[in-house]
């Protein structure tokens, strides 16, 4: 390598610079056929079908697919401009982006021989403007976001400076109940509402201040409102439903409606109680934000779950015996085939049952829902090149019946094994269609090749993994090194809680374990004596 960097740095510099043009054409041409073979690809299969195929099998970004499925309708008539003047992508998509006006500005000037960058078309943008609305106008405008920027770096301040006020206004609150609420009493038929003056004027004092406070949130957030009425409104854990339900709370407090105040029992959203905190709990939520929160405790590792996996197809327990290895727990083995059920049974104490996927009823599978993995081999023989590959056509087909399982029960990750024949290409539709309807629930798919000699075992043995994570798991998820040791170093302690960060790590363990496992036990009887 360092030979051939000491010859090209010794080359003319113009030759260098025919060799760099010649890779701009070279890139330019490849990105333009590449949008021309999806653009016909789009004629034989849906576009949310096609979405899904181009991220999982192709690897395009999704963020690039708009732009690639807008280029023939905003383009496609300069494409021979754009192939010419070697327009790199990303110029492409802020082309497509922008109004018409620019565009066409931005395309004479390509034509006229003017190198087109994005920056380029933003200051085209700008002129397009100036021109449209004027030069008075477009200064004001210029003006008002110059102001409005100006204010927006000041807005930290402002958030924290809430936060201390509701922080003063809540000890004010706890002064207030320990002072004229006090303890609940034994008799639920005792008095204890107190009538005195002195609890008037405290709650008097109370609400003038927290109507200074909901001033102040009024001109920093505006008005937050809640789209539903009653406790049931606040229960949504959003950061905009907390936001309503803590400017809910202020305008409460401002109007005097807590405590036995101007006929409201308790301090609750609602009548009731009146030792509730649900109005307390509210504004907490308007503290003032730590700038370096210390980090969070370690868990204690006996009281933390074990991670559970469900799974199908099971077979004779290669599989499960990897996902065992991985620090799984199974909840429940289901599989058709007699001898693979009586071979679990008479081995290991696991769940197992008999019975066809499609006879176990959603009722059934509601007792997983939020478990850890969904994992199974997926019946191979409709994919597979040894047979007729018959695919979505085959009754022995399951990804539509796992598909299911995955819908009903949410787990927080699954992947199920299959044949290289999964790929072929006389399959693209199917798994297209498979892909789309996994990631409507909130996953993010990949299809991944594995061999299990590469991971211990004695024989060549290609598989591909269909592995799905929920969108609100952290991490991503990445195709394991070699070797069953690689990702078993890391202590499990440290990946059982269920909000762990590290759990996408332990799934790659997992896959890693099952791929040295999943083969060992395929031809494994449960004859009498075995």
């Amino acid at each position: 390598m360092a030979e051939k960097a000491d010859n090209m740095t010794s080359e003319d510099p113009g030759a260098l610079m025919k060799r760099i043009l010649a890779n701009r054409k070279s890139i330019a041409k490849a990105q333009f056929d590449m949008i021309a073979s999806i653009g016909q690809m789009r004629s034989t299969m849906s576009d949310d079908d096609l979405r899904s195929f181009l991220v999982v099998e192709c690897g395009i970004p999704r963020s690039d697919l708009p732009s690639i499925f807008a280029f023939d309708e905003t383009l496609g008539s300069c494409e021979s401009l754009l192939r010419k003047r070697c327009v790199p992508f990303h110029v492409v998509k802020a082309l497509i982006a922008t109004d018409a006006d620019t565009r066409q500005a931005a395309l004479d000037a390509l034509a006229e021989g003017t190198d087109v960058d994005v920056p380029t078309v933003a200051r085209l943008r700008r002129l397009t403007i100036r021109n449209r609305i004027g030069a008075s106008a477009y200064a004001e405008r210029g003006r008002q976001r110059a102001m409005t920027a100006a204010a927006s770096k000041q807005s930290h301040l402002r958030v924290q400076a809430l936060g201390e006020n509701v922080a003063t206004l809540l000890s004010e609150i706890d002064e207030f109940t320990e002072r004229f609420v006090g303890e609940p009493p034994c008799d639920p038929n005792e008095d204890v509402v107190d009538r005195s003056e002195a609890c008037i004027s405290a709650a008097v004092r109370l609400r003038s201040h927290a109507r200074i406070v909901l001033r102040e949130f009024k001109s920093v957030y505006g008005e937050v409102e809640l789209p539903g009425k009653g406790v049931a409104g606040f229960r949504n854990e959003s950061h905009r439903h907390k936001l309503a339900a803590a400017h809910e709370s202020l305008k409460r407090f401002a109007d005097g409606k807590f405590a036995w105040y101007e006929k409201f029992s308790g301090f609750a959203f609602e009548h009731g109680y009146l030792w509730q905190t649900e109005l307390q709990d509210a504004l907490a939520y308007l503290l003032p934000c730590d700038p370096e929160p210390d980090p969070a405790p370690e868990e204690n590792t006996e009281a933390t779950k074990p991670l559970r996996f469900l799974e199908i197809c099971a077979g004779a327990g290669g599989q499960a015996i990897g996902l065992l290895g991985a620090g799984f727990e199974p909840a429940r083995l289901y599989d058709m085939d007699l001898n693979a059920t009586r071979t679990l049974k008479k081995n290991w104490t696991w769940p197992v049952t008999r019975k066809r996927l499609e006879k176990v009823s959603d009722r059934d599978l509601q007792q997983f829902q939020g478990i850890d993995l969904l994992a199974g081999g997926v019946e191979c023989r409709p994919f597979s090149q040894a047979g007729k590959q018959l695919g979505a056509n085959d009754s022995r087909n399951l990804f539509d019946e796992a598909i299911r399982y995955v819908k009903v029960i949410r787990p927080r990750a699954f992947f199920f094994e299959n044949v290289e024949g999964f790929a072929d290409k006389k399959f693209l539709k199917y798994r297209a269609s498979v892909f789309k309807r996994l990631k409507a629930l909130d996953y993010r798919i990949g299809l991944h090749k594995l061999n299990a000699r590469d991971f211990g075992l004695a024989q060549s043995r290609p598989r591909l993994v269909l592995v799905g994570v929920h969108k609100d798991e952290p991490g991503l998820f990445s195709l394991p090194k070699d070797g069953i040791t690689t990702t078993m170093g890391e202590s499990l302690a440290d990946v059982n809680h269920p909000s762990s960060p590290n759990f996408t790590s332990v799934l790659i363990s997992a896959v890693t374990w099952t791929s040295a496992h999943s083969a060992r036990s395929l031809r494994v009887s449960a004859l009498p004596g075995t």
